[in-house]
């Protein structure tokens, strides 16, 4: 018999510990971003003017939830809208804002991975008991960070990343045991 593992959102708000900062859910993603200074007008440009036009004012965007998902979704949608419509100063800069976003979450994510140290936390304590346990575990993660790898590594164990059937990253071959992780939404790494 093998376990199956979800990691949503909460698994990364939940990885308290007092040595670590832990990852805003989506709705403050860019509010956090602003707040650090991560979210700044000479890298983001187009993201920061559109982000903006959402929140009413600059002065906003500390303070304001905003569903990162269907910001994305309307910006991909009025990019698509431009390009039907062959306005493509706007497009281009719709382009351009999409493009900036990617960065953005990846530099975002990449800041509190990189400040993540494992220890008491729910990560740790899911990678002890995987290790620990005589079932084989798979995780499927729809998380973007890679805490839980980092957590894996803190237990002396390893983890590749899988699903149907395909591993896509194989640790090193003297590993006794390697935890199959699934990142269904993709990866910082």
């Amino acid at each position: 018999m093998s376990q199956c593992f979800l990691l949503g959102a909460g698994a990364s708000a939940g990885c308290k510990n007092s040595n670590s900062a832990t990852p805003p859910m989506g709705d403050w993603l860019f509010a956090d971003g602003w707040k650090s200074g991560l979210l700044k007008k000479d890298e983001f440009t187009e993201l920061l003017e559109e982000v903006e036009k959402e929140v009413g004012s600059r002065r906003g965007i500390g303070d304001s939830r905003l569903n990162s998902e269907v910001f994305l979704e309307n910006l991909d949608q009025n990019f698509r809208q431009e390009v039907e419509n062959g306005n493509n100063r706007e497009s281009n800069r719709l382009q351009k804002a999409l493009s900036e976003s990617y960065y953005y979450f990846y530099e975002l994510f990449r800041q509190y991975v990189s400040q993540y140290t494992p220890g008491d936390d729910n990560y740790t304590s899911l990678a002890t008991h995987i290790l620990e346990s005589d079932q084989e575990a798979r995780v499927i993660s729809l998380n973007y960070d890679t805490m839980f790898e980092k957590a894996i590594k803190h237990e002396q164990s390893d983890y590749h990343y899988g699903g149907l059937g395909r591993r896509f990253y194989r640790g090193p071959k003297h590993k006794a045991r390697s935890i199959s992780i699934s990142k269904v939404h993709g990866s910082i790494n």
